[in-house]
């Protein structure tokens, strides 16, 4: 009789615009690593990462980065540039606080090949960039679109995230209208807070959220 939903990251966007639109339906919303305004983001991300190799003398790394093309580029290939970042997104600690490919495998990968809901074909949907996807995800902008919904909001965001900017989220949760919402910081994480810190997240769903429709 009660739903929660929950969206992370890709999947906040579609959250957002499911409670606008059907908000009868739902008690609750979480958003996890929030979309909010994409290109924005892509930009802070961006100048971040340039920030970083120039502060330690990696011209290498700095060519790569100023290779990749931008976003209103027209021939742009989003499913390349994407994996051109991911590496970059590791290595600086934008995707995960404690940033190595095995914590990319151990916190998000596994889940979902081991996951018994889904079948092979759907954990490879997962796991594939996919363009149609992509071009999705940069056209939507948040803070001019979806400025007001009408149940409850909590918001988790990792303070390391540069996938979804930290800051700009908390911008966009402190204008975003709503009859109660609730902004938590994760201090030791970047874009997965709910598998950095799963202890703290499962009690912020435990003892704060559920009891308050209970």
């Amino acid at each position: 009789k009660k739903i929660f939903l929950l969206g992370h990251s890709w999947g906040s966007m579609l959250g957002m615009k499911v409670i606008e639109k059907y908000p009868n339906d739902y008690v609750a919303y979480i958003g996890l690593s929030q979309y909010c305004d994409p290109l924005q983001s892509d930009a802070i991300m961006m100048a971040y990462f340039s920030q970083q190799t120039q502060e330690n003398s990696d011209k290498s790394t700095l060519k790569k980065i100023r290779s990749i093309p931008k976003l209103d580029e027209e021939d742009t290939d989003l499913v390349q540039r994407t994996k051109a970042l991911f590496p970059l997104a590791i290595k600086f600690g934008g995707l995960y606080h404690d940033s190595s490919y095995s914590n990319l495998m151990r916190l998000a990968l596994l889940p979902i090949l081991t996951l018994k809901e889904y079948n092979i074909i759907d954990k490879y949907r997962a796991m594939q960039q996919n363009e149609k996807r992509l071009k999705i995800y940069y056209q939507d902008n948040f803070f001019e679109s979806l400025t007001e919904v009408k149940i409850p909001v909590y918001f988790i965001h990792g303070k390391d995230d540069y996938v979804i900017n930290y800051a700009l989220t908390k911008k966009y949760f402190e204008m975003l209208k709503a009859p109660k919402k609730q902004f938590y910081t994760f201090e030791k994480s970047a874009h997965f807070p709910s598998f950095e810190e799963p202890d703290r997240f499962h009690t912020i769903m435990i003892e704060e959220v559920l009891p308050t429709y209970q």
